[in-house]
């Protein structure tokens, strides 16, 4: 239980759960997802350049090699070898994570193969990006390669420029986890590269050194559960290969743009437009109803500052929007108890005859308007709905680090104590009695082994997930007395 539990696990078991909870309603009813040219920017600048003197404290603590530049933004900070590759790459702050390491030592991300850069004499190596644009050359000693790069204050993007040679670029190495849980995040740490869709290849299944031509390719890179390295190619020409070594390319125009920071929607987008395919919303079913989570999500975090307070309110929203289908649902099965005798009656009457019963029994719940599936149609509708929840909780780094309250520390990490999903089941089993009642000895069974089955399920999962189910089913419990009270009033 302590190796969490796998997406493509969670998704499997949850579509067992579902269809489990849709047979369930169905026996209540019949019983009741980046000096010479510098790069475009989105706002015009005069490049300024402040030099240091001496090296920062928290870049010389990130060096692991022989450092031929070292560069500060208030995004990162930055330190490359004579390859003009990262060796060091430390994201200053990003949601609750700061000084976040995103390489591991012996790392070489994005440097050139065969090619020993060094700075010209007038120019330092260690410079602090804070307000403008900064842009470098390196040279390489032979004189054959000049390496143009551009730094931003506010973007994780390089901007890179190849004038003579263009060399082959690679990244070797491996970039850092940033969770406790190595085994799961493992299975998320993948080769990306993007077309019109985005193909994974997961370095824990990647045997065959695969390769493309970069013609139709707008990115590529690699990433692990909260972080992305990757290269803006925007479908220029040239090859790009994939092994269990690393990656390595080379362009037409020596033109390309590199990015290394957080995988979220928003920084991407913010970076470059093109880049925001690489946050995974989902499957094309998911993806709408995910973006929309997360833009509210987002617009609500404006408001309230702790995203467990967030969660609630989103499962309140999610309640108040689904209460006439809710009600439609209760009063539905309250017919269906009603129907109950007249039901054994034709079970009996017919009971050599299906296809007599069936007629029959469609026949009795046209005259008294029940529809005997609107239960499920309620559990379906809401289904892409936990699905797009679970895929923005998950993989969404603006909840990695996030408390909530009291035990609570890590809305993405799992319930310690597991409080959350134990008190979901017990929620589970009230709201199950307030809304329908078993009637028999299996539909008793199903009233207490289904909430069994999900706290097994649950208690492996981000507690912010677990969080929302709970809450959802503490407002359900006022919703059932609310439209038992609308019911003392109006009638059914």
């Amino acid at each position: 239980m302590d190796d969490g539990m796998k997406p493509g696990n969670f998704i499997i078991v949850s579509v067992l759960l579902f269809a489990i909870l849709i047979i369930w309603q169905l026996l209540f009813f019949r019983n009741a997802p980046q000096k010479p040219a510098p790069q475009p920017q989105d706002t015009a600048k005069t490049s300024v350049i402040r030099e240091v003197q001496q090296v920062p404290q928290n870049i010389t603590d990130t060096l692991h090699c022989d450092t031929l530049l070292c560069v500060k933004t208030p995004l990162y900070s930055a330190a490359f070898s004579s390859s003009g590759g990262i060796i060091s790459y430390k994201v200053a702050r990003v949601g609750y994570l700061s000084d976040i390491e995103l390489l591991e030592q012996g790392t070489v991300a994005w440097g050139d193969r065969g090619i020993t850069y060094i700075l010209p004499a007038n120019v330092s190596k260690n410079y602090i990006v804070d307000s403008d644009s900064l842009t470098i050359s390196l040279l390489s000693a032979d004189g054959t390669v000049e390496k143009v790069l551009t730094f931003y204050p506010d973007k994780y993007l390089i901007g890179v420029i190849y004038k003579g040679v263009i060399p082959t670029t690679e990244f070797s190495g491996k970039m850092r986890f940033t969770e406790k849980n190595i085994k799961q995040e493992s299975s998320i740490y993948s080769y990306v590269i993007r077309f019109k869709n985005t193909v994974k290849m997961p370095l824990g299944k990647f045997k065959e050194k695969k390769e493309f031509s970069l013609d139709q390719v707008v990115w590529f890179g690699i990433r692990t559960k909260y972080f992305f390295s990757g290269i803006l190619n925007s479908r220029d020409k040239g090859d790009v290969s994939f092994s269990t070594g690393g990656v390595s390319f080379k362009n037409a125009s020596g033109n390309i743009k590199i990015y290394l920071g957080p995988l979220d929607y928003s920084v991407l987008k913010r970076n470059h437009s093109d880049l925001a395919t690489a946050f995974d919303f989902g499957s094309p079913i998911i993806k709408p109803f995910s973006m929309a989570i997360y833009s509210l999500m987002r617009f609500l975090h404006k408001f309230i500052p702790n995203y467990g307070w967030v969660v609630v309110f989103f499962a309140l929203i999610m309640k108040i929007i689904f209460f006439p289908l809710t009600r439609n649902t209760v009063l539905a099965s309250k017919r269906m108890q009603e129907l109950k005798p007249k039901l054994d009656t034709l079970q009996k009457l017919y009971k050599d005859n299906p296809q007599k019963l069936q007629q029959e029994m469609m026949e009795l719940y046209k005259k008294y308007k029940v529809n005997p599936f609107s239960g499920c149609l309620t559990l379906l509708i809401q289904m892409p709905i936990f699905f797009a929840l679970y895929q923005i909780l998950s993989y969404s780094i603006n909840l990695k680090g996030t408390p909530f309250i009291l035990w609570i520390k890590d809305l993405s990490e799992k319930d310690p104590y597991y409080i959350l999903p134990i008190l979901m089941g017990v929620t589970s089993i009230l709201l199950s009695r307030m809304q329908q009642q078993a009637t028999d000895a299996q539909s008793k069974m199903l009233m207490y082994m289904m909430p069994l089955l999900m706290v097994f399920i649950f208690i492996s999962l981000p507690s912010g997930i677990v969080l929302y189910w709970l809450t959802f089913n503490i407002f359900g419990i006022f919703e059932a007395l609310l439209i038992k009270r609308l019911e003392g009033h109006h009638g059914t």
